[in-house]
This record gives C-alpha cells, sequence and structure tokens, in this order.
C-alpha cells in the first residue's frame, strides 16, 4: 500500500509542477536601442565654461551678414573631426521651411577640421541674409546647428 501511494504521490507531484508548463507560454523578443557618446560641446569661451545654449542672431538686414566667435572642446582621448550645419529650418511664413535656407545660410570656419584631445578650438559662426529677402513674407526664424563628430 505505501508503494501505491508514493506512486500516486509522485504522479500528481509531477502533474503539479508540470501544470505551469501546461498553461503559460513563454514569450520573448529582442528591443533594439541605440544611442551616441557625444566627444565635444560648444562653448562662448576659451577656457570652455560657458556653454552655448542658444544663438540669438539678432535683427538682421538683407544683404548682411552676422558672426559670433564660439569654441569648440575635444573631451575625448583621440582627434575629432567636426563638422556643423543647419537643419530644422522655421520662419513665421507660409512658405515651406526649406525655403528660409534660400535666403538664409548658415557657415562657419570649423567644419572638415579636427579638433585635438582634451583641446579647445576656436570657430566662428556666420548667418547671412540674403537681399533677395525682401520679395519673401519671410521676418523671423529658427534653426538648429547640428554638430557632427568623426573619429
Amino acid at each position: 500500500m505505501n508503494r501505491k501511494l508514493t506512486g500516486t504521490t509522485l504522479l500528481l507531484l509531477g502533474v503539479l509542477l508540470a501544470a505551469p508548463s501546461l498553461y503559460a507560454t513563454i514569450t520573448s523578443f529582442n528591443v533594439p536601442t541605440k544611442g551616441s557618446i557625444s566627444m565635444v560641446k560648444v562653448y562662448w569661451d576659451t577656457a570652455a565654461t560657458k556653454e552655448v545654449t542658444i544663438i540669438d542672431w539678432g535683427s538682421i538686414i538683407p544683404g548682411a551678414t552676422v558672426n559670433y566667435t564660439v569654441y569648440i572642446k575635444n573631451f575625448g582621448g583621440a582627434p575629432v573631426n567636426v563638422t556643423l550645419q543647419a537643419i530644422n529650418w522655421t520662419t513665421n511664413s507660409n512658405a515651406l521651411d526649406h525655403t528660409a535656407s534660400n535666403y538664409i545660410t548658415f557657415s562657419d570656419d570649423i567644419s572638415g577640421q579636427n579638433v585635438m584631445a582634451h583641446f579647445v578650438k576656436q570657430a566662428i559662426l556666420y548667418c547671412a541674409v540674403s537681399e533677395d529677402i525682401v520679395n519673401t513674407a519671410i521676418s523671423t526664424f529658427t534653426f538648429n546647428i547640428q554638430v557632427l563628430e568623426a573619429w
């Protein structure tokens, strides 16, 4: 009798242990992630203590160019090739946002140059407004300066 009870007990124990796998389905999937490590920052001063958070170009007369001197610091342990570009143009005009870049141009004197590891390098940023802008409804604009880094 003890053998039957032990056999029955083992059978019952086996069923109880297997039951969760009969009712539960385990699935898995991967969630892709991405990120980047920025090795450079832009500052107003050569000591790299006053970070640039916004550039206000002010009121620019058609046909004129405004410039600002900034400093780019490389925090990395290797030289970084830096390129700056204007993106995400917006204007007050009903015209398409890409129209602004036909009349307002951004340029710099550092794109394509290396900033050595742990060094600060001067850069001059330019915003020029074409005289032809007077033929548009554009009177205000914004854009972002994207800093691209390549090792």
